[in-house]
C-alpha cells in the first residue's frame, strides 16, 4: 500500500516528499549503489556459501540460516574504516531471512524505510 501523497523520503538529509511504498523518493532509489558495486560479487557468494556449509544454524533462532551477516559493524562500516577483508568469518554471523531482515532495520534503520 503507497504511502500517503507527500510522505518525506526517508533517506536521512533528503528534503524531498513521495508516495513510494519503500519511503524513498525516486532520486534517492536510483542513486542506491547496486550489491555488486558494494562488492557483494561472485567471490562473496563462494566465501557465504562455504560460511554457510560449515555454519548451518541461525545463531538467533535456531533455524537453517541462509544469510551471512556482518556483525556487529555492517559492510560498509567495515570497508570505510579500511578493513583489509571485511568479509574475513570472524566478522560473520550465520541468519535466516525473517533475522536478518530484523537485525538490518533495528542496526540500520536507514537501509529499510518503516512507516
Amino acid at each position: 500500500m503507497p504511502n500517503k501523497a507527500g510522505a518525506r523520503c526517508c533517506t536521512p538529509g533528503c528534503p524531498h516528499t513521495t508516495d513510494h511504498p519503500r519511503g524513498r523518493c525516486t532520486d534517492c532509489r536510483t542513486r542506491a549503489p547496486t550489491s555488486r558495486a558494494q562488492g557483494y560479487d561472485a567471490k562473496w557468494e563462494r566465501n557465504r556459501l562455504a560460511f554457510l556449509v560449515e555454519h548451518p544454524a541461525c545463531v538467533l533462532c535456531g533455524v537453517l540460516a541462509s544469510q551471512a551477516d556482518h556483525w556487529p559493524r555492517s559492510r560498509r562500516q567495515l570497508v570505510a574504516a579500511g578493513v583489509p577483508d571485511p568479509d574475513a568469518w570472524h566478522r560473520l554471523r550465520p541468519l535466516c531471512n525473517p533475522c536478518h531482515g530484523r537485525e538490518t532495520q533495528r542496526l540500520q534503520p536507514s537501509a529499510w524505510c518503516s512507516r
